[in-house]
């Protein structure tokens, strides 16, 4: 039997998770190399548009919520809207009952409560899949922004990883682990 995975798009109230295409590339770019978006992220930036739409590309074919696969995908507020943000979901096939979530949102689109809808629409759709039994945002313990969504949406801090990352200025960080446990 094959792994479950989650069918895009998924919707919820007011929120489109799907996959990236190639008219996204231009505000991805936009989005990941705006400073104060990069900062809490690992990615390389500036992201040229030339890369974004190559990192698309490569997220195509990539499964959602496989064991042993990590995906971005897209957040939008209705069906072929514009891109909003982009999602990560990523899952390993040493823990696969853990599926890690991530968010960032086109700075045009933040305080509009979308990163909420988004976080509850594919954390429900996660966890009604076989074998999953929570969800995992991991965030730097400056990051308040997102401390506060996750808490928002119903995860708890379950684990303080001291010293577990280095920040793009140099400085070492602690990352939080929040969980949402299946119910029931």
């Amino acid at each position: 039997m094959a792994d479950p995975t989650i069918d895009l798009p998924v919707t919820g109230d007011g929120v489109v998770i799907d996959r990236l295409t190639q008219a996204d590339a231009e505000a991805l770019s936009r989005s990941h190399s705006d400073p104060d978006n990069a900062r809490y992220q690992g990615w390389p930036t500036p992201l040229s548009v030339e890369d974004a739409a190559a990192f698309i590309d490569e997220m195509a074919a990539e499964p959602v919520a496989q064991p042993d696969s990590g995906v971005q995908l897209a957040v939008r507020e209705q069906a072929g809207g514009s891109l909003a943000g982009d999602l990560y979901v990523a899952r390993t096939a040493d823990e696969p009952e853990a599926v890690e979530v991530g968010i960032t949102l086109v700075p045009r689109f933040h305080g509009r409560g979308l990163a909420i809808r988004a976080i509850t629409t594919i954390s429900e759709a996660l966890l009604e899949l076989d074998g999953v039994e929570r969800v995992l945002a991991s965030i730097d313990n400056e990051n308040t922004a997102s401390q506060a969504l996750f808490q928002r949406v119903g995860f708890r801090l379950i684990s303080t990883e001291v010293g577990s990352f280095t920040r793009r200025d140099g400085s070492v960080g602690d990352e939080l682990v929040f969980a949402l446990v299946r119910s029931g």
